[in-house]
């Protein structure tokens, strides 16, 4: 497709070949990609160095290549690509303003020697898929970041001009970083929240099996596997009741049932019910309603 263009250019011809662009020290490239009378392929070489390559698109359309597989980067996107010893950039439109970082492996690794932002999470998410869609405020954020590296590389007489550099990828490498991490722990933190909500429709369903003959928060847990204190958070966190309350509210929804349907004696309505012995089930009642199961019934008849 593009017959005697696949020339390799090392970091210092790429330089002189191209408008914007800028090196400093020993594997360090920036270019400010801007539409200037031809979109030509190019293939950037890094001598026999891996190369770290941080593309952004803020107007227009990339098309890049790495190991053999091409990407299409429109407005608003960014890609990583790690560790590859060549970089293709095979066109781009004419309303184009985008950002080329380009880094040798020795010096990515002696920039993130201490303390690297990304966490192995990221890294592993951009390996199988480099490009993504800048979020809402990144576009703003990431122009303002890269004009500033352009203005650092541009005076190449500043004595702390290397130093700068460094300085400058460090801040954009951890806005990356920033939105990926908050990202990680929103998901995380929708993920127990989806858990936690699971956990207690689990024990809505328990409740509706086993009530009839299993009274305590601790039967309930041990089903689930999980603390009698974490379950009465997770049943107040989903609901206004404990656990204990919940357990009361389908007990008593059954026994209220089992005492309009019946003509069952209170002994065995409190066998049915799984009670020690009659007066537990008597004190019981009493307690949630504020009198006697005979009471109850009592009222029953004479309705």
């Amino acid at each position: 497709m593009y017959p005697n263009l696949k020339i390799k250019m090392e970091f210092n011809e790429f330089v002189r070949n191209r408008n914007n662009c800028y090196i400093a020290e020993n594997g360090f490239l920036f270019w400010k990609i801007l539409y200037d009378g031809n979109s030509e392929y190019c293939l950037l070489d890094g001598g026999g160095f891996n190369i770290f390559v941080f593309t952004f698109v803020l107007e227009g359309e990339l098309v890049v290549q790495s190991e053999e597989k091409q990407y299409v980067l429109a407005k608003n996107s960014f890609a990583i690509f790690l560790g590859k010893p060549t970089f293709e950039l095979f066109s781009f439109s004419k309303n184009i303003k985008a950002y080329l970082i380009c880094l040798k492996d020795s010096y990515a690794k002696e920039l993130l020697r201490y303390n690297p932002p990304f966490p192995v999470s990221y890294i592993m998410d951009i390996r199988k898929s480099p490009v993504e869609i800048m979020k809402e405020g990144m576009p703003r954020l990431f122009s303002y970041r890269l004009d500033c590296i352009e203005k650092v590389c541009m005076d190449e007489y500043h004595v702390f001009r290397n130093e700068m550099i460094r300085c400058a990828l460090r801040m954009i490498f951890m806005d990356i970083a920033n939105v990926h991490i908050r990202q990680e722990k929103q998901e995380k933190s929708r993920g127990q929240a989806e858990r936690k909500k699971e956990l207690f429709i689990r024990f809505m369903q328990l409740l509706s099996s086993h009530v009839i003959r299993e009274h305590t928060v601790a039967f309930y847990a041990s089903e689930l596997c999980v603390t009698r204190q974490y379950l009465n958070r997770i049943s107040r966190l989903n609901s206004d009741k404990t656990a204990y309350e919940w357990i009361c509210f389908f007990l008593m929804r059954e026994i209220t049932k089992r005492l309009d349907t019946t003509n069952e004696t209170m002994l065995q309505i409190s066998e049915h019910f799984n009670f020690p012995d009659q007066a537990s089930f008597t004190k019981f009642y009493k307690h949630q309603t504020g009198y006697s199961p005979t009471e109850y019934k009592k009222k029953l008849a004479t309705k």
